[in-house]
C-alpha cells in the first residue's frame, strides 16, 4: 500500500548495527542525486525505534539560459560594507521584473514556466530583515502583481546556499512540544504508546550557474521509546531566494543568500518557512492545472517515494527508509 497509493516505501533497519547510520545516509544521497551526502552520523541513538525521512530533489533548466561567455568577475557587496569577488552571470532578454521604493524584483522562469525563481532584493534602509518581514506576513501574492515584462540586460551572482538545522526547539515553540515529552501520544503507531519524537533534523542544498538550478532538502524525524530600471538590474547585494510553483503559489525552496558563506537563512524569526516543503510534503507538488506536468528535465535517477495527497510528484521526492 505505501507504494502504490502513498508512492513511499519502508523497510526494517537494525539502528543498534555499525552501518545504519551509512545506510541511512546512502539512502538520503541516491534520493538528492548526492547533493546531501548525509543526514544522520554515527552511533544512532540506542533508544531510537523509527526514522521518518522525507527527501526533494529538483534540477530545473532555465527557459533562457545564461551565456557562460558573459559571465564576468564581479563584485558582490555584503551587508557590513566590505565586498566579495564573484562571478556575475549577465543576459539581456525579457524578464518579469518590479521595482518598488521598498523591492527589487526579478523572475527566472525554468522549463515552460511553471516553476520559476524570484529573486528579492531590498533598496530602503530597512534591509533583508523588514523584506523578510514583509514576506512572512504577506506571501508573494503581495509583490506578483507588480511584476511586469522587461526586456534588458540583467546580472545575477553564481550562489551555493546551503542549511542545516536541527529543529526540535522550532517544533516545540510552533506548539509540538508534547510529541517530545515522556506523554507523547503515538498510540496510532504503537499500541500502548511508549514513544516520543527524539529530534527533527533538516538540510537543504541549492545551486544556481548558467544552465539552471539544482536543489535538493532532506528531513529526518526520529522516534525513540520513552526516555530600478530594467537595465540596471544587478543583485550585487544581499536578496533573497524562492523557488515556487507558480500555479498554486507553492513554495519549494526560500532563503537568503549573504554572499559571505553559502548558506541558506530561513525567514521569520524561530521557524524558517524554507523548511515547511520536506515537514509537510502535501504541499510540495501541487497538482497542476489541466494536468499538464512542467518541461523540466528529470535527473538521471528518477523516484519518486513521497505520499502525496491528490496530486502528482513533479521532481523527485523519497520517503524512506
Amino acid at each position: 500500500m505505501n507504494r502504490t497509493t502513498f508512492i513511499a516505501e519502508t523497510r526494517t533497519l537494525d539502528f543498534l548495527a555499525s552501518d545504519a547510520a551509512a545506510i541511512i545516509n546512502k539512502w538520503v544521497a541516491d534520493k538528492t542525486n548526492n547533493l546531501i551526502p548525509e543526514i544522520v552520523r554515527a552511533p544512532l541513538d540506542p533508544d531510537l525505534v523509527m526514522m521518518l525521512i522525507n527527501a526533494l530533489y529538483f534540477k530545473g533548466n532555465w527557459s533562457k539560459q545564461f551565456d557562460p561567455t558573459l559571465t564576468y568577475d564581479g563584485i558582490f557587496h555584503l551587508a557590513d560594507g566590505t565586498e566579495k569577488a564573484c562571478r556575475m552571470m549577465s543576459a539581456d532578454a525579457p524578464f518579469r521584473f518590479f521595482q518598488d521604493d521598498k523591492t527589487r524584483g526579478l523572475e527566472l522562469p525554468y522549463g515552460d514556466s511553471l516553476f520559476s525563481m524570484v529573486l528579492l532584493q531590498p533598496v530602503d534602509s530597512a534591509g533583508l530583515p523588514g523584506l523578510i518581514s514583509d514576506l512572512t506576513q504577506g506571501g508573494l501574492e503581495g509583490w506578483d502583481g507588480k511584476f511586469i515584462r522587461e526586456e534588458g540586460p540583467v546580472h545575477v551572482p553564481k550562489f551555493k546556499l546551503e542549511y542545516g538545522k536541527t529543529l526540535s526547539d522550532e517544533l516545540k515553540a510552533m506548539g509540538m512540544a508534547s510529541a517530545f515529552r515522556d506523554d507523547a501520544d503515538f498510540s496510532g503507531i504503537r499500541p500502548g504508546g511508549q514513544l516520543q519524537i527524539s529530534e527533527v533534523i533538516h538540510k537543504t542544498f541549492v545551486s544556481v550557474d548558467e544552465t539552471g538550478t539544482e536543489a535538493a532538502a532532506v528531513t529526518a524525524v526520529g522516534i525513540r521509546t520513552t526516555a530600478l530600471h530594467l537595465d540596471l538590474v544587478r543583485f550585487d547585494r544581499p536578496f533573497l531566494v524562492v523557488i515556487r510553483e507558480k500555479t498554486s503559489g507553492t513554495i519549494l525552496f526560500p532563503g537568503a543568500y549573504h554572499g559571505s558563506d553559502p548558506i541558506i537563512e530561513g525567514f521569520g524569526g524561530g521557524f524558517p518557512a524554507m523548511l515547511l516543503p520536506s515537514l509537510f510534503p502535501s504541499y510540495i507538488s501541487p497538482q497542476t492545472r489541466g494536468g499538464r506536468r512542467p518541461e523540466i528535465p528529470d535527473p538521471p535517477h528518477r523516484k519518486f517515494d513521497v505520499p502525496l495527497r491528490n496530486s502528482k510528484p513533479s521532481r523527485s521526492e523519497g520517503r524512506g527508509p
